[in-house]
């Protein structure tokens, strides 16, 4: 029986471990499920209006051991992954081909066809038409990208915290200014000198109160309300099974390392083994 990966959370419940490769390949499988016609169809206008969300987490926790406050981050990565295939879909099989018919003809077998029609239905509104417009002016003007490639803020965050000597939480201008590195000979979209001065920018607003919603430089899924309930004396979130099975490791090692208390307990004899919490 294939053995589900365990995934680790931060105080905030997005993955931070136990490794980067696990994490890959979580995000990934995310990935695969937004694109699930059956668990995300594409037949709606936005993600809250969905009906799947508790089906999706579901099958989340079928395939990985990750704590139920890992839910609010899996849901918002997959929204974002949900809107990016729609995206992906509109490119290359509605702008693609100019009448009803040809984009029917070419149309991705992985959508259902009563899905598709829908799509190119809701496509062609000039309601919709005039807001991508004004989404696309937008997104051009934009020119502030980090350089982590995959990596998550999450990650970025605990890696900036296990290299500080004291352990500390990374300040957001730190976080800003890691996330923007460059290397030497590789091209970006916007020069060196922009960069320098968002930071610079970055560095005197990023003292300033966050406005509503999700807070800079942490990621998916992170609000400033999520942020005040994170207490200070945890900084992982393991699944309570993987803790159950740790225990019970602990045990095992426990009662090697001591045969005359594993003779009590064979003989059961009123004896309290008690372990600590993880």
């Amino acid at each position: 029986m294939h053995e589900q990966p365990v995934v680790v959370l931060n105080a905030v419940g997005q993955p931070i471990g136990p490794t980067k490769k696990i994490i890959n390949e979580y995000s990934r499988f995310l990935g695969t499920v937004a694109w699930n016609p059956e668990y995300a169809p594409l037949n709606y206008c936005e993600w809250p209006s969905l009906p799947t969300h508790d089906k999706m987490w579901m099958y989340v926790q079928e395939k990985y051991v990750v704590h139920d406050a890992g839910k609010t981050w899996v849901l918002t990565t997959m929204n974002a992954m949900w809107k990016d295939w729609k995206c992906r879909c509109k490119r290359l099989y509605y702008y693609k081909y100019n009448t009803y018919a040809e984009r029917w003809n070419k149309r991705p077998p992985i959508i259902p066809d009563y899905q598709f029609k829908l799509l190119i239905k809701y496509w062609d509104a000039e309601e919709v038409k005039n807001e991508s417009e004004k989404n696309k002016s937008n997104r051009q003007v934009a020119d502030d990208f980090h350089t982590m490639g995959p990596t998550s803020y999450a990650t970025l965050h605990e890696e900036l915290k296990q290299q500080d000597p004291n352990k500390e939480e990374p300040s957001n201008a730190k976080v800003y200014i890691t996330s923007r590195k460059r290397k030497l000979g590789k091209s970006y979209k916007t020069s060196f000198d922009c960069i320098f001065d968002l930071i610079c920018i970055h560095c005197e607003v990023i003292k300033k109160p966050e406005h509503s919603g999700r807070v800079r430089m942490y990621g998916k899924g992170v609000t400033k309300t999520s942020l005040r309930k994170v207490s200070t004396n945890s900084s992982y979130i393991f699944p309570p099974e993987f803790l159950q099975n740790m225990q019970s490791q602990v045990m095992d090692q426990v009662l090697e390392a001591n045969p005359q208390l594993q003779k009590l307990l064979e003989a059961n004899l009123e004896v309290n083994s008690v372990l600590p919490d993880l």
